[in-house]
């Protein structure tokens, strides 16, 4: 992913750019793939999980930080599901599914299939919807789609629910 040139945005946040101190502001644990290639290296992650953790809040952090409309925030989208699929087709194999994660699965599919979850899907273009706040208010914006890519990654009900 960090050869990928499409991440090149994502590699590395510089401190002394104009917009990090609205960016600090805005976004709680600031990540790039430098700092995972870092945490890679001293070997900090226990297991898969804590690495696609740290990759899934480099994209949510371009999509809560840009704009819908903007480049950065659909390219993050398109990576987020691009990585998604990886992490279904080659990690959860190794990793096994398990069955607390069938059930969060199986709860997922049952609200996708509603016909009211359309809205509900993919998220949210405030932009679009003309909700100028939205970015603000929403500390933690998620969609179905996230959830249902993520389901095999919560270790508890609670984490799940949250």
């Amino acid at each position: 992913m960090y050869r990928d040139p499409r991440t090149e945005p994502y590699r590395y946040i510089d401190p002394k750019v104009t917009w990090f101190s609205s960016y600090k502001q805005t976004i709680k644990k600031i990540l790039d793939f430098q700092k995972i290639r870092d945490k890679l290296r001293n070997k900090e992650y226990k297991n898969a999980h804590g690495f696609s953790n740290d990759v899934r809040i480099i994209w949510n952090n371009a999509m809560k930080f840009n704009h819908p409309h903007e480049g950065i925030w659909k390219m993050a989208w398109e990576l987020s599901k691009q990585f998604e699929n990886k992490f279904l087709d080659e990690l959860l194999p190794l990793l096994g599914k398990k069955n607390l994660n069938k059930i969060f699965m199986k709860v997922v599919e049952n609200i996708w299939e509603k016909i009211n979850s359309n809205p509900f899907r993919e998220p949210v273009n405030y932009t679009e919807l003309n909700l100028p706040t939205y970015s603000r208010e929403i500390k933690e914006p998620f969609c179905l789609h996230q959830l249902k890519d993520r389901a095999w990654s919560y270790k508890t009900k609670n984490e799940f629910l949250s």
